[in-house]
C-alpha cells in the first residue's frame, strides 16, 4: 500500500505548473512522505525476519548501508534527467541578448519540462517497486527462535 500511495501522489508532480499553489505541493510532499513511511518499516521487517538471530545485526548494517547508496544512486540519476531534459529545452543564449524576459519564460519552461521528467522517472521507480514487493517472502521465519552462536558454544 505504501508504495501505491507513493506512485499515487508523485504523479501530480509531473503536471505542476508556474501557477501550482505551494500548499498543493505540500500536501502531496506530506502524502508522498507517508507513503515512504508505509513502505520502509514492513519492507526492513521482512528483510530482518528471513535472517538467523545471529545475522540480524549484520543485516541491519548492511540494510542501512544499502539504504544510503540506492538514496545517492537515485539521487543522481533522478538530478541527471532533470539536467539533461532542462538542457535539450532551453532557448538559444542569443534569445538572452534579444528579449532577456522571453529568454526567461523559456529557460523557465524548461526547467519545469527537467521537473517533469524526473518525476515521471520516480512513478516508474515506484510502480516498479510496488509490482516487485508482490513478490516478497510472506512467510514469516521468526516464528521458531534460532540460537545465535553464543547460545550454541555455551552449550
Amino acid at each position: 500500500m505504501g508504495l501505491f500511495t507513493l506512485a499515487v501522489a508523485t504523479i501530480p508532480y509531473a503536471f505542476v505548473t508556474a501557477t501550482t499553489p505551494s500548499i498543493y505541493i505540500t500536501v502531496l510532499y506530506a502524502v508522498r512522505m507517508f507513503g515512504i513511511s508505509m513502505t520502509m518499516m514492513p519492507l526492513t521487517t521482512n528483510g530482518m525476519n528471513a535472517l538467523s538471530q545471529d545475522l540480524v545485526g549484520h543485516g541491519t548494517a548492511v540494510n542501512n548501508t544499502l539504504r544510503q547508496i540506492a538514496s545517492s544512486i537515485t539521487t543522481a540519476i533522478m538530478v541527471s534527467v532533470l539536467t539533461n531534459v532542462t538542457n535539450q529545452h532551453s532557448p538559444a543564449h542569443a534569445l538572452l541578448k534579444a528579449d532577456p524576459l522571453a529568454y526567461k519564460n523559456s529557460f523557465f519552461n524548461a526547467t519545469l519540462d527537467g521537473y517533469h521528467a524526473a518525476f515521471w522517472i520516480a512513478v516508474g521507480f515506484s510502480a516498479l517497486g510496488w509490482i516487485l514487493a508482490f513478490f516478497l517472502n510472506t512467510k514469516m521465519n521468526s516464528t521458531e527462535v534460532k540460537p545465535n552462536k553464543a547460545a550454541k558454544e555455551a552449550a
